[in-house]
């Protein structure tokens, strides 16, 4: 019994300090365009944070301080385009993980692997500190 509430105890603090630091983590699937299908309009225009490359997902710590992170996971044998709140963000590798970001609040989300029909999004998603999007095949 004493074990049962030890562990109790131990979850529900790990759960409180997740929810304090508004970390979230998504995973998605592909979805197919079918002829017709407009998902979203994107209006390329900038590449990650003014002035800089896109940084790899390291330690954490604050990668782009004052935004919140987008960790990009890409579990698929596609390269992908990824685009937040409508601007193009670049393009990330196969089996490969990056990191973007975004202003805090209602983000939207969408990637598209190009010269297939497969796409991911637009998802509308609460941006707090950290996000991570898994890009499932």
């Amino acid at each position: 019994m004493v074990v049962l509430i030890t562990i109790f105890l131990m979850s529900s603090t790990v759960l409180s300090y997740a929810q304090e630091k508004q970390t979230k983590v998504i995973e998605e699937k592909s979805a197919v365009k079918t002829r017709g299908e407009a998902p979203v309009q994107i209006t390329p225009k900038m590449t990650n944070t003014p002035g800089q490359p896109a940084k790899e997902d390291k330690s954490r710590g604050d990668v782009y301080p004052g935004y919140c992170d987008v960790v990009i996971d890409n579990w698929t044998g596609w390269y992908i385009d990824i685009y937040i709140d409508g601007s193009y963000r670049g393009q990330i590798k196969p089996w490969d993980k990056r990191v973007t970001w975004a202003i805090p609040g209602n983000t939207k989300l969408y990637a598209e692997a190009p010269g297939t029909s497969f796409y991911w999004g637009p998802r509308m998603v609460d941006c707090g500190y950290q996000h991570t999007w898994k890009l499932n095949p």
